[in-house]
């Protein structure tokens, strides 16, 4: 994310997300705490359910959003 957005400051009162370096940081901590004996390495990818996904996720970003409202 940062590579494609940047590493842009937050608002402390208005923003509802870290900034990517400070998120990266506590994930990294996270695995490196409650993953340690995981070999990532030996892990297997599905690479067509990754795209399946992946697609989905775009075309759902990218369709209007609709409310109901009663």
């Amino acid at each position: 994310m940062t590579k494609k957005y940047g590493n842009q400051p937050t608002n402390f009162f208005w923003s509802s997300h870290d900034n990517n370096a400070l998120r990266r940081s506590y994930l990294m901590n996270k695995l490196r705490n409650n993953y340690q004996t995981v070999n990532f390495s030996s892990l297997k990818v599905n690479v067509e359910e990754f795209h399946r996904v992946q697609t989905e996720a775009r075309e759902a970003s990218s369709a209007k959003m609709r409310l109901k409202v009663k």
